[in-house]
């Protein structure tokens, strides 16, 4: 058709997927989101985390303080690329213009969607002389994808 609706993952922060607040039941902790957030956003989703109000139409304290603390997270590993995309079709490169040596661990991929989701195979190879290391392979890329590489 003419028309794309993104993917939704509906989640709780509450553990066990429990969408209503019930006193002292736990929340999820900043790890759990993470993969929460790699399993759904990292693969072309939308995540829609339940805010759960308790019976004075509020939102406790804890919960808010792990909103925030994720929401920091997320900030702060995807905020600012350190590494840069260009080109077209079969060959993208990656640059970087950082001066000193840097570790990282995730691959954002996004793909343009102009023409709807067109990608069906890539890899993604790091170049080291003297042969090339592929570091992953993939059959889509939608909107996001985001490659979290062995640590």
């Amino acid at each position: 058709g003419d028309a794309f609706c993104p993917a939704e993952s509906d989640t709780t922060l509450q553990l066990f997927d429990h969408w209503f607040w019930r006193p002292g039941f736990p929340v999820r902790t900043l790890a759990e989101l993470q993969s929460v957030y790699f399993s759904t956003v990292g693969h072309n989703t939308n995540l829609l985390l339940n805010a759960a109000p308790n019976i004075s139409g509020l939102i406790n304290d804890r919960s808010m303080e792990v909103y925030k603390e994720f929401g920091n997270w997320v900030k702060t590993c995807f905020s600012r690329p350190v590494i840069a995309t260009s080109g077209k079709g079969n060959v993208i490169i990656l640059a970087t213009t950082a001066v000193e040596p840097f570790e990282f661990n995730v691959i954002m991929v996004q793909e343009d969607q102009h023409d709807g989701e067109t990608i069906t195979e890539f890899t993604i190879t790091q170049k080291v002389p003297p042969n090339p290391v592929p570091l992953f392979t993939g059959q889509s890329i939608g909107n996001k994808l985001l490659v979290k590489m062995k640590e």
